[in-house]
């Protein structure tokens, strides 16, 4: 398989685990409204594993644009600099052919699918300030009351002043 067709496997490969993401970003934002720790878990572990993937694969795609780069543009060795080389910088030099026009449409694709992925992630980062803030209302109220009620909830004993009904603790024994 030559260069451009490696490429355009390990592209559709990015793609493929970018739409893992994807779905998986959707579930996380159904988890997080639902407040499923236990779920919310088990997704980041799963995310983790193919956030490793997709490094892997940029890394792979990284070194076959060098190369080609390297080709199209007559560097003998195919070494280029790393820094900053992008799928475009090689189809800017590349000649008209099908090649790479597949790799324009993949490129193109890879690009609205990290750009739905962004929105997503965005959108789940969202709902976590929203659960953070909620969490962050509920102890000041819970501060709040126990201060209310004379400061501390112990006496020297460590034995509970008052039953947690009347001090506001009740739904902390709720079983929601």
């Amino acid at each position: 398989m030559d260069g451009s067709g490696q490429l355009a496997t390990i592209m559709m490969e990015l793609i493929k685990e970018n739409e893992h993401l994807l779905r998986l970003g959707r579930e996380k934002q159904q988890v997080l409204i639902r407040n499923d720790v236990q779920a919310l878990q088990r997704l980041v572990q799963e995310e983790l594993k193919h956030i490793q993937q997709v490094e892997r694969l940029d890394a792979q795609r990284q070194w076959h644009i060098q190369q080609m780069l390297g080709q199209v543009t007559g560097n003998e060795s195919g070494v280029v600099s790393e820094t900053g080389i992008r799928l475009r910088d090689l189809l800017g030099q590349m000649p008209l052919s099908p090649e790479k026009e597949r790799l324009e449409g993949l490129a193109q694709s890879l690009r609205r699918l990290l750009e739905e992925l962004r929105h997503v992630n965005e959108q789940n980062r969202q709902l976590i300030e929203q659960s953070l803030a909620f969490v962050h209302y509920s102890m000041e109220l819970f501060a709040a009351s126990a201060a209310s009620d004379g400061g501390a909830m112990y006496d020297k004993q460590a034995k509970m002043r008052e039953t947690p009904s009347r001090t506001g603790l009740s739904w902390l024994d709720q079983k929601v």
